[in-house]
């Protein structure tokens, strides 16, 4: 994010901060040094932070996990009058700011949040295939993320995901807010390139608690989400059971994934839970014995897969008397790519680009706004190839899955 911006948003100085001293000097120490300031800081020290925000055009909040950062910042620019920009992919966070949203209505600042890739691009996705709807019945959010080789990633990124696949997640059934059980529900989506069909479970994301803002007569909204190689979804949630079940801590979790996608050793106690989630996913039918056995001889000899990710939303709804399922998904990843390439890229140019948009007074009204909120679509993809990404990386077009004529019973 901070690398687009730079390239791409010449009139303005960025100020980067972090608790961390060190990783954010040699970060910095790597970037067009008259545009950039790092400054250590403590986001939870309130007067620190009001002052180094002070007179600033825009606050963009990348710290996680945003459970526990987002609203301290949020409070710090409304203290400050300073608009606020984040990629919370949080639900606790999001229903916090939602709370909070007649606040955030007279505070005179843009509240712009969860403008990431998933929530963010997603959701932009999402009105742009309910546009080509006269009325919405389901809204399925799909995400699907791959294997990045061995990779340091930092503690709130597998925080989040060993959250978000356990226990009740919130969700959109019947025309109302609910919860659901995390990954009870499954499904195979068309998925562009090497994917293919490919096995998604439901997650706990912002999607399904913002989007019926937007969309309140649907029916359903869900957000479904997976890893490829598909066994590390039931490795996953093999360690999540086990930290509910009190197994293992949370603590216990997030140290054994850092080590084990690093391809370092995590300790057998818990890749015994690990892989009973495989094998309980196995004997749900969701994987093959092929890709069973694939998946123990690639992890024995640490090799990796190719990345592939993907993001889409699956739609049905009525048009012109008939009853359509549409999807609107991103085109396959590839190594040439201007986007596709890993979850720090696509997370990171998407946010760029709402910060592009936010910065050129594309939202114009204050107060708490998510992306369907304040972003039209062609806008939107229009930022992406201003931000540097290739036009035929932005969006496939638009899959046709069925249709049908409407019937009126006797």
């Amino acid at each position: 994010m901070v690398r687009t911006l730079l390239q791409h948003q010449p009139g303005y100085h960025i100020v980067l901060t972090d608790i961390n001293r060190r990783s954010l000097e040699e970060f910095a120490a790597k970037l067009p040094g008259a545009r950039v300031t790092a400054l250590p800081l403590d986001l939870f020290d309130a007067d620190r932070v009001r002052d180094t925000i002070r007179g600033a055009t825009m606050v963009l909040n990348g710290a996680g996990p945003f459970t526990r950062t987002a609203q301290p910042v949020i409070n710090a620019c409304v203290a400050e009058r300073v608009d606020y920009l984040d990629y919370d992919d949080d639900p606790a966070s999001t229903l916090t700011a939602i709370e909070a949203e007649a606040m955030l209505a007279g505070s005179g600042i843009r509240c712009l949040k969860d403008c990431g890739h998933s929530p963010g691009f997603t959701n932009v996705l999402a009105v742009d295939i309910a546009n080509d709807l006269d009325e919405v019945e389901t809204l399925d959010v799909c995400w699907a993320l791959g294997d990045e080789g061995p990779h340091v990633y930092g503690r709130a990124v597998i925080e989040h995901w060993l959250e978000v696949i356990r226990g009740p997640v919130p969700t959109w059934r019947s025309g109302q807010a609910t919860s659901v059980e995390a990954f009870l529900a499954s499904e195979t989506y068309p998925l562009a390139g090497a994917l293919g069909n490919f096995r998604l479970y439901e997650v706990g994301h912002p999607e399904p608690i913002t989007l019926p803002r937007r969309f309140p007569h649907a029916s359903a909204i869900r957000c479904m989400g997976g890893l490829h190689p598909q066994p590390v979804n039931g490795l996953s949630r093999g360690i999540a059971d086990a930290i509910t079940r009190g197994a293992i801590t949370l603590d216990d979790g997030v140290e054994w994934a850092q080590r084990v996608f690093n391809d370092q050793s995590g300790p057998l106690r818990i890749w015994r839970h690990g892989m009973a989630g495989i094998w309980a996913q196995y004997r749900r039918g969701e994987i093959s014995h092929s890709e069973l056995f694939e998946f123990i001889w690639m992890a024995a000899r640490k090799r990796h897969w190719t990345w592939r990710g993907a993001a889409a939303v699956k739609a049905t709804g009525i048009k012109d008397g008939e009853r359509l399922t549409l999807m609107r998904r991103t085109p396959a990843p590839g190594p040439q790519s201007s986007m596709w390439t890993s979850l720090a890229n696509c997370t990171g140019i998407s946010c760029a680009a709402f910060a592009s948009l936010a910065l050129g007074d594309g939202a114009s009204r204050s107060g708490l706004l998510f992306p369907e909120d304040w972003v039209e679509p062609p806008a939107f993809y229009r930022a992406l190839t201003e931000v540097g990404v290739h036009e035929e990386d932005v969006i496939d077009p638009l899959v046709h899955i069925s249709k049908a004529p409407l019937t009126v019973p006797l």
